[in-house]
């Protein structure tokens, strides 16, 4: 057999946008999922802030403190992730926040 049934589509961006768009409107997401989420879109489509909060319905401020939530380091989401009881954006920045600064050696 030389042939393959398949489906070719040229842009796969374009096909996971509704995807990501649809994991966000989950009640039950991580806000460090959703604010990877948020990123990966901003990255891949070239979406301003603006732009994106219009495809996700959710204003320009609560996607900019969603997106904060990126500059935590790793090991601190893979924490937070760990221990599970994060309830919102500003809980998971708050409680980084609360952590002492980084030890330079």
């Amino acid at each position: 057999m030389d042939r393959i049934l398949a489906i070719i589509q040229p842009n796969v961006e374009k096909t996971l946008e509704p995807a990501v768009i649809e994991n966000t409107q989950r009640k039950d997401l991580n806000p460090l999922d959703e604010a990877e989420a948020f990123q990966s879109m901003i990255f891949s489509e070239g979406y301003s802030l603006k732009e994106l909060s219009q495809k996700v319905d959710r204003s320009v401020s609560l996607l900019s403190e969603t997106l904060q939530m990126n500059k935590i380091p790793f090991d601190v989401r893979d924490e937070c992730r760990h221990y599970g009881h994060l309830t919102s954006s500003g809980h998971c920045i708050f409680c980084y926040r609360l952590l002492p600064p980084p030890v330079s050696v």
